[in-house]
Order: structure tokens, then C-alpha cells, then sequence
């Protein structure tokens, strides 16, 4: 009778443990782990505001760069190393500055580095090329500036074909002929991130659009208070203004 008690416990312990067992695991949170990184860069954006009241305008730059980077920094495999700063190629012609460079980690990320951080990478070591902007300001056409970076990129700066014996990760294998025809293995790819859209409407992002060669223009426009231009071959969905192949629509 004295025992009755403990085998109760006993009995219900273990059914708590099968039920437990069974039940099904909790979720990961990406939401809100990326929802976290999005509000931490909204915060530099009101730092950023506060630094530009001031007049420091330099540093408010900073303020919305820096952080940005940083996310790159975590979320990037350790293959990609990113930094800020000029291109450089074969004959040591330079490229406009740009606020964010990835490039090969594996090969030669940077050739050299300035005091106050400027970077300097070689032209075939590049992956990406970005630029960032606390908010869209008409008046100052952003994205026809950027695309007149890219443009000066591409067109004054001679950037070396892939070797065909090249493998990847800094290797080369004597004999071996890639079968991959591309005349440079890691096209550029360039982008631009606005902390808000500002004023920006419609009809100014159709204008900087259409005045601009495809070829010069960021493949992605992001503005994190929720909305992109990007080139893509899509239905038209409600919603959306079309120009050409490119499509400004509003995230989810």
C-alpha cells in the first residue's frame, strides 16, 4: 500500500517523458532574428539623422555604412571578404570609391589599406560593388550617379580574363581547361541599399531608369522600409510599375 504512491509517480513521470518525446520541436525564429538585424540598421539610420543635423555629414555616411557592412560581414561565407574603397587594375588605373566591395577572401582581397581604411582591391579578385544611402533624394539622382561609377568601372579600368586552368580558391591546375566559356568566372554584380525611400516616386526612379544603360545599372535597388527595383523576366503583378525589364514592386 505504501508503495502505491511512488509507482503513480513513477507511471505519470513516465508518460510526461513520452508525451514530451513526441512532441514537436520548436520552430527557429529567422523572423525575428532577421527582423532584429532590419530594426538594428534602422537604428543607425536615426543616428545617422542626428549626425547630419549637426553637419557632420561624413560621419552620418559612416553611421549607415559601417553597420551594413558589419550584416555582411556575419551572414557571408568566410570565402567573401568585405571592405570599402577603389578598384584597382593592371596598369594601376583606379576606380571611383564605393561604400561596399566583396571580393575573393581566397585570392588577394585588398592590396593595400589606408590609414583612414580606404581599400584598395584588384579588379579580378571583385565580386560585388554597393552603394549606400541613409535615404533616396530626388534631386540628387543616386542611382544615375552610381551607374556613372560602374560605367567609369567598366569602361576605364581593364579587367584580366579567368585563366581556363583556373579552379577556384586561388588554384590553378596546369592542363585543365575549364569547360566554362565565360570570359570572367565572377561577373560584377552591383547594388544599391536605401535605409528609406524618401521622396522617391514612380515617375523619378522611371526617369534615372531609362536615362541609364542596362549594363551600368544596379542589378538590385533595395529600400528596407519595404520595396526593390530589380531586372527580372516576371508577370507583371497589381502593383508593380514595369520599365522595360526592370519591375518596382513592393515586399511582402
Amino acid at each position: 500500500t505504501c508503495a502505491l504512491p511512488i509507482l503513480d509517480k513513477l507511471t505519470r513521470a513516465g508518460q510526461k517523458a513520452k508525451t514530451q518525446r513526441f512532441m514537436k520541436p520548436n520552430p527557429f525564429a529567422i523572423k525575428d532574428v532577421y527582423g532584429q538585424e532590419v530594426a538594428n540598421l534602422l537604428s543607425s539610420r536615426k543616428k545617422s539623422k542626428l549626425i547630419h543635423s549637426s553637419g557632420d555629414i561624413d560621419a552620418s555616411g559612416d553611421e549607415v555604412e559601417v553597420p551594413f557592412r558589419d550584416l555582411l560581414r556575419r551572414r557571408l561565407p568566410n570565402q567573401y571578404f568585405v571592405g570599402h574603397g577603389h578598384i584597382v587594375d593592371q596598369s594601376l588605373n583606379v576606380s571611383p570609391q564605393f561604400d561596399v566591395v566583396i571580393a575573393d577572401n581566397n585570392a588577394t582581397p585588398i592590396l593595400f589599406e589606408a590609414e583612414n581604411g580606404c581599400q584598395f582591391f584588384p579588379w579580378e579578385s571583385v565580386f560585388a560593388v554597393g552603394e549606400i544611402k541613409a535615404s533616396y533624394q530626388r534631386g540628387k539622382h543616386p542611382v544615375r550617379k552610381f551607374a556613372e561609377s560602374i560605367a567609369k568601372l567598366k569602361t576605364q579600368l581593364v579587367r584580366l580574363p579567368t585563366p581556363p586552368s583556373y579552379l577556384g580558391n586561388g588554384v590553378f591546375l596546369e592542363g585543365f581547361e575549364s569547360s566554362d566559356e565565360r570570359k570572367v568566372r565572377n561577373p560584377l554584380f552591383p547594388f544599391m541599399v536605401f535605409f528609406d525611400s524618401g521622396a522617391a516616386t514612380q515617375a523619378d526612379l522611371a526617369d534615372e531608369y531609362c536615362a541609364t544603360s542596362d549594363e551600368y545599372l544596379p542589378v538590385v535597388a533595395s529600400f528596407l522600409d519595404g520595396s526593390a527595383v530589380v531586372k527580372a523576366e516576371i508577370e507583371k503583378a497589381k502593383g508593380e510599375s514595369r520599365w522595360g525589364q526592370w519591375i518596382w514592386t513592393r515586399c511582402a
